[in-house]
C-alpha cells in the first residue's frame, strides 16, 4: 500500500512518538504486537492476516473521541494496528536496542 520510502518515513515518525509514549503503555506493546505478528505468521490456517487483525482491532486500540465522524477514521485505526504488528521490531525498539542491532 506504502512506497518503501514513504514506510520508511512512517515508521521513523511513528518510533519518535511512541518513545513518549507511558512506559507501561510500552511494555504492553512490545509485548502484543510481537504475539499477533505471530498470530498473523499461521494466517493459512486461521485467516488472521495482519491487515485482517488490524480490522478486527483497530478500533478497539486506537480509540478517536466519541463516536468516528467517518470511516477514514476507523480505516486509519486498522491500518495503523496492521503496520504495528508487521514492524513492531522496528516502531517500538529504543536507540539503545537499534544501536545494539546495528552491531
Amino acid at each position: 500500500m506504502f512506497s518503501k520510502d514513504y514506510e520508511s518515513l512512517w515508521i521513523e515518525k511513528t518510533n519518535s512518538v511512541v518513545r513518549n509514549f507511558p512506559p507501561a503503555n510500552v511494555r504492553t506493546m512490545k509485548t502484543l504486537f510481537p504475539f499477533l505478528h505471530q498470530v498473523s505468521k499461521y494466517s493459512s490456517e486461521n485467516l488472521m492476516t495482519a491487515s485482517n487483525l488490524g480490522t478486527v482491532l483497530g478500533p478497539s486500540i486506537v480509540r478517536s473521541e466519541g463516536i468516528p465522524s467517518d470511516m477514514n477514521e476507523l480505516l486509519e485505526a486498522n491500518l495503523i494496528i496492521e503496520k504495528f504488528i508487521l514492524h513492531h521490531e522496528r516502531l517500538l525498539s529504543t536507540k539503545e536496542e537499534k544501536e545494539e542491532q546495528e552491531e
